[in-house]
């Protein structure tokens, strides 16, 4: 692999931890999934990583992290 590529992927991975922390703090899906376009933008990671994968991401992370208070 190359040295870009794993730079992108380890970037890529402190922002999903930082969706995650956001998903907690989120009164709606649409509000996680907004603020989670944002920083994968502020990361400079949009293109890199597609909207559609962001928005099945915060959605499996929304949905496993609201499961645990069901």
């Amino acid at each position: 692999m190359g040295a870009v590529k794993a730079m992108l992927m380890d970037e890529e991975e402190k922002v999903w931890d930082l969706v995650a922390d956001v998903i907690s703090e989120s009164e709606d899906i649409s509000e996680a999934q907004s603020k989670a376009f944002d920083l994968f933008d502020s990361h400079q990671l949009l293109g890199y990583v597609d909207e559609d994968m962001i928005e099945e991401g915060v959605s499996e992370m929304w949905n496993e992290y609201w499961s645990q208070y069901a």
